[in-house]
């Protein structure tokens, strides 16, 4: 298989494990979140958040959830709270150039 083909391969694959993270949150908004009305305190909704994390993170963006959903709660004043992407590569970069 050419590197290329190898590629393509490759990101079909983060595809399709991303859409199987994904449709739980899917199948929530479907059928749950129509009975339970609009209930999130947070902008964008917590379902959102959730399939932006796993858009920017794939399985790392499980652990955003669950923290966003830690601090979904009745103490929790709310507000506008976007899914901030983490870029590993800039973390890798900075790491090298302080010789750690």
């Amino acid at each position: 298989m050419k590197p290329r083909e190898l590629t393509l391969v490759f990101q079909n694959l983060q595809k399709a494990f991303r859409l199987i993270l994904s449709s739980p949150i899917y199948i929530y908004r479907l059928i749950l979140s129509p009975l339970l009305g609009q209930r999130c305190k947070y902008y964008p909704s917590c379902s959102q958040y959730g399939l932006d994390a796993i858009k920017a993170n794939g399985l790392l963006g499980v652990v955003f959830i669950v923290w966003r959903l830690l601090r979904c709660n009745p103490f929790s004043n709310g507000g506008v709270d976007y899914y901030k992407t983490i870029n590993f590569g800039s973390l890798h970069k900075v790491k090298r150039e302080v010789g750690a």
